[in-house]
């Protein structure tokens, strides 16, 4: 009896690679985030009272070319917000409530690929709502981005030293994340595409090679020829449905 091992089998590798990647798309934006905070934390512009210096090496005064794109949120002299959009309350709870909307698609998608890697047949209608509930994320991801780009997040130079930063804003984590996020699930998106029609594909073909199968004609052959030179095709039928006996052959010698 052979033990049974998690890597041998393809579906599970499948799964596996689902769950970490996605558990990936969560740590690397935090990650990178602390260490920006903490560069800007013990850069000589933070230990001076927020004196701007174009030595800083954070780069907190300057937008990220990567960011360049989207159209930020435009401090007003004179305004008492100091940041709270930035780094508010309501920018905290839907960076968690995501995380925990996340990790509940990670299980639930888990939990389906798993339990339904067997024929096509059983699981086609499991897959197809993970696949639905990975492109609706998609979305929601790319729409929590526009918003947040467009509403809570400091462009402007001097404005971004009143919140610590570009990167010390919390928004920019959330905007981050949900990039993390976007692209996880287009991956998965084709990636899961790609293995129901391979799926179906290999299973049409399975199909095809059962025996008995009104696709599956025997080979033609020629009718055989009996030694009395008469084919058994061609023999009348006896009043039982059987083949008459074939008549005796005539002798050559007279």
């Amino acid at each position: 009896m052979t033990n049974y091992r998690f890597w041998d089998h393809e579906p599970a590798k499948f799964v596996a690679a689902y769950i970490i990647s996605g558990l990936l798309a969560i740590l690397i934006p935090g990650i990178n985030h602390a260490k920006s905070v903490k560069r800007y934390q013990n850069s000589y512009y933070y230990q001076y009272n927020n004196q701007y210096d174009d030595q800083d090496q954070n780069g907190s005064g300057d937008l990220p070319s990567w960011f360049s794109g989207w159209n930020g949120n435009a401090y007003v002299s004179g305004d008492s917000q100091d940041g709270s959009s930035a780094n508010s309350g309501a920018i905290k709870f839907v960076y968690t409530w995501e995380l925990l909307m996340f990790l509940g698609l990670l299980a639930y998608g888990g939990m389906v690929l798993f339990k339904f890697r067997g024929p096509l047949a059983q699981s086609r209608m499991a897959l197809w709502s993970l696949f639905v509930l990975i492109f609706v994320w998609a979305n929601f991801a790319f729409m929590t981005m526009w918003l947040v780009a467009n509403g809570s997040i400091y462009t402007d130079g001097r404005e971004m030293e009143e919140v610590g930063g570009f990167y010390n804003q919390f928004s920019v984590l959330l905007f981050v994340t949900n990039f993390w996020y976007l692209m996880w699930s287009i991956c998965f998106c084709i990636a899961l595409g790609v293995r129901i029609f391979r799926k179906a594909g290999e299973e049409v073909i399975n199909e095809t090679k059962k025996p008995g199968d009104s696709m599956n004609y025997l080979p033609y052959s020629e009718p055989s020829v009996t030694a009395t030179g008469v084919s058994t095709l061609s023999l009348p039928l006896s009043s039982t449905g059987a083949p008459a006996p074939a008549p005796a052959p005539k002798s050559s010698w007279w």
